[in-house]
Formats: C-alpha cells, sequence, structure tokens
C-alpha cells in the first residue's frame, strides 16, 4: 500500500510563529477580560434597573387609580 511510506511531518514553528500564537493568545485573553467586565456592568445595570421598576410598581400598586400616561377624556 502506499499509504505506509508516508510519513507525517511534524509541525516546525519557528521563533516568528511562536511569539505570533503569543501576543495573539496574549489579545485574546484580554478581549475576555473586557467581555466579561462589560457583562459583570451590564447586569448589575439591570438589575438595578429592575429593581427600580419593582419598587415604583410597588408604590403605585397602593393607588387606586392608575398612572397609564394616557389622558382620559371626562
Amino acid at each position: 500500500m502506499l499509504l505506509l511510506n508516508i510519513t507525517k511531518t511534524k509541525n516546525k514553528m519557528g521563533k516568528k510563529d511562536k511569539e505570533h500564537r503569543k501576543r495573539v493568545a496574549a489579545r485574546n485573553q484580554k478581549v475576555k477580560g473586557a467581555q466579561r467586565a462589560y457583562e459583570k456592568m451590564y447586569n448589575e445595570q439591570m438589575k438595578k434597573y429592575l429593581e427600580d421598576l419593582r419598587s415604583k410598581y410597588e408604590n403605585l400598586s397602593g393607588d387606586t387609580q392608575e398612572t397609564t400616561g394616557f389622558v382620559t377624556p371626562e
């Protein structure tokens, strides 16, 4: 068979290739860190916003009138 004589070639990485991979890995690490920080900030702001809405709704639920923002003709 012809396939028996084929040997795998080793992945020869030169110095430039290794340096490039290192830079890319560092860049990807920074991007992931920035994404995590943004997601954390977004989640905190969203929680705060929802808590504010919830407290406003609870304050309004005690009133007898609903404030929808629409003016009804009398």
